[in-house]
């Protein structure tokens, strides 16, 4: 019997997910990790809501940045939401903390900026004042307010238009960016189409002399995010009108900027420092990088490395001052395990366009191009809620030295505990590798083309470290057939209503694709999200109230969440503790097959090596 090794026995790793249905190994991931352990399939530790007092987090506006600083006196970390001000550690963090306190409070030091735009440390050096800290924050007014301007712990609330006498920053724009640059000592600030600068004080009796416009941008670009490589700037732009985004290349001192590059889209939505070369994300989800004479989408493997979103996608939607994106400006950071992390909203206008593409903490690794969903943002509190894939808004990342901890990710976002409100705003801290909170992922394989016209996929072996827990499990499934969709060829999601705990209800219109028995359903947000359970009756006629009885008991038999549903085979369930490789019939026949295995068990112990695939052409069964 035929027989395909997965992933192929000449390069023994799981590589994509790529663009195109037919490229690589993986489709799809979520909730698991392919860097850990090269060659190897491992399930992703969860993201703990870290907060203390949910009354501190309330509003619909998400932590957009992170940064740690001691311009209060205290050396603590901050976070900055674009309404309701800042917050920041209540408890002291010394030097050698080992990571971000659980307890973080509303900043209520007099005159705090209430509507901050963005946030930097300024004047990082003994020079300053105290040698402590400057935090310089851009905010909605169009002003800049400083904390600790003069080595007093204080704010001074607009240091920009009354202590500078400087003219506001402009008005209508949606991000006024800021950052430190430390090759020339100065901060730039991005207020439309105008760089402005500031240098560093040399002592606390010298003031800041600030030089406004000191570059000026073509007038059809707004700056989006700035950020720095060892001796540049890096400006990334929007175009106002539609047209060409711009990557801005400048030296800090030059009296023009020194290279203006193409975003390649709308909009330069983010990017980072990856060891010297800048790495840019732009809105059709390409993620360019530097050559030293321009920028160019990343290829790796001969594949373009880019979110897998449709054709002609964008990760954006509206214009110019009403643009509504899925990576915040500071959405993105450097890992010293040398991967990126992106903090994405994979449903800005809240539809879901691919069903590959989904929310969560997807990872880049820029040497092998392997970009894939790895961890995802669950309720605080809830050890059953495995993660959300539709969630409200994607904030800010942080890397946490790993010198200080092995909890390394920062971010900020919002989920919604219902289907579509419950906004929980909150920061989220990666769970320590030892915790012994059980989690769930999967991951789901390119489509696999059959040999002949159309083949019978027999059976699958699956290789695999040796289950220690009692209650591990590998679920196998698959299909041979197009996926479920909705009257408008999208995705097939519903508001699923909870009636118990084995139970929901819902209503699809006559165009949509009918559910049938063993039909799969994934619950992206709302009570239960991140389970995954198939259908075992229907109750109801399609395009009237159906009632849905599950093979999974979920934890909340009430309230609401969004249903994904798709035609997997449940082809069986892994429990044996005494295996390290077993067999299941898979028995479908067609011209393809796609494979959704799914990880259950403890972060620190699932790992999945290799599947082999068994087939028979079935040629002799057509007339």
């Amino acid at each position: 019997m035929p027989s395909i090794p997965i992933p192929p026995t000449e390069s023994r790793r799981w590589t994509g997910p790529y663009l195109g249905n037919y490229y690589g190994t993986l489709w799809k991931t979520f909730n698991v990790d392919l860097d850990r352990s090269d060659g190897k399939i491992m399930l992703s530790r969860r993201m703990e809501r870290i907060e203390d007092t949910i009354s501190d987090f309330t509003g619909n506006n998400a932590y957009m940045a992170f940064l740690r600083t001691n311009a209060d006196c205290t050396d603590r970390y901050w976070g900055l939401r674009n309404v309701e001000g800042l917050a920041k550690t209540d408890v002291a963090s010394p030097e050698n903390a080992t990571l971000p306190s659980d307890s973080w409070d509303t900043d209520a030091i007099a005159s705090t900026p209430q509507t901050p735009r963005d946030f930097t440390i300024g004047g990082n050096d003994s020079r300053n004042d105290s040698g402590r800290n400057k935090l310089f924050v851009t905010t909605d007014s169009g002003d800049i307010a400083v904390l600790n301007d003069t080595g007093n712990n204080a704010w001074t609330a607009s240091w920009w238009i009354t202590k500078q006498a400087q003219p506001a920053l402009t008005q209508n724009v949606l991000t006024r960016p800021i950052d430190y640059f430390p090759f020339n000592d100065i901060t730039l600030i991005g207020s439309g189409n105008m760089i402005h600068t500031v240098p560093a004080p040399s002592s606390d009796t010298v003031n800041d002399t600030v030089a406004y416009n000191r570059i000026t941008l073509p007038k059809d670009l707004n700056a989006r995010h700035i950020f720095h490589t060892s001796n540049r700037e890096w400006i990334l732009t929007d175009h106002k009108y539609g047209g060409q985004g711009k990557i801005v290349e400048w030296d800090g001192s030059s009296e023009r900027y020194n290279n203006i590059h193409e975003a390649y889209g709308v909009s330069a939505l983010s990017g980072v420092d990856y060891y010297g070369t800048p790495i840019v994300l732009n809105d059709r989800g390409v993620f360019l990088e530097f050559s030293g004479a321009s920028f160019q989408p990343m290829v790796r493997s001969n594949q373009q490395i880019a979110f897998p979103i449709s054709s002609g996608g964008s990760l954006i939607s509206g214009s110019d001052t009403s643009i509504v994106v899925s990576v915040a400006p500071r959405g993105m950071t450097v890992g010293e395990d040398g991967l990126i992390y992106i903090n994405v909203d994979a449903m800005p206008a809240g539809v879901l366009k691919n069903e590959r593409f989904t929310g969560g903490i997807w990872c880049l690794n820029p040497m092998t191009g392997q970009l894939y969903n790895k961890y995802a943002l669950g309720r605080w509190g809830d050890s059953v809620d495995y993660g959300h894939q539709w969630i409200n808004t994607a904030g800010g990342i942080k890397w946490i030295p790993t010198g200080l901890t092995s909890r390394n990710l920062l971010v900020g976002g919002i989920i919604n505990t219902t289907a579509t409100a419950g906004a929980q705003t909150g920061i989220w801290l990666l769970e320590s590798e030892t915790t012994l909170t059980p989690t769930k992922g999967y991951f789901i394989t390119q489509f696999i083309p059959s040999s002949e016209i159309q083949d019978q996929w027999d059976t699958i072996w699956v290789k695999f470290k040796r289950f220690m827990t009692t209650g591990s499990q590998i679920i196998v499934k698959a299909r041979s057939t197009r996926s479920l969709t909705l009257s408008n060829r999208r995705p097939l999601l519903a508001t699923i209503t909870w009636t118990s705990t084995t139970t929901f209800t819902l209503n699809l219109t006559a165009a949509d694709d009918a559910l049938a028995v063993g039909d799969e359903v994934e619950v992206m947000n709302g009570v239960n999200a991140g389970i995954l359970a198939h259908i075992t009756t229907i109750s109801g006629n399609h395009s009237a109230l159906q009632t849905i009885t599950i093979d999974e008991t979920v934890a909340t038999g009430s309230s609401t969440s969004i249903g994904r549903f798709e035609r997997w085979k449940k082809c069986g369930v892994l429990t044996n503790t005494s295996k390290y490789e077993d067999v299941l019939n898979i028995s479908l026949n067609g011209s393809f097959v796609q494979l959704k295995v799914e990880l259950r068990g403890l972060a620190n112990e699932q790992e999945l090596s290799e599947m082999i695939l068994n087939f028979n052409s079935n040629l002799y069964n057509k007339k």
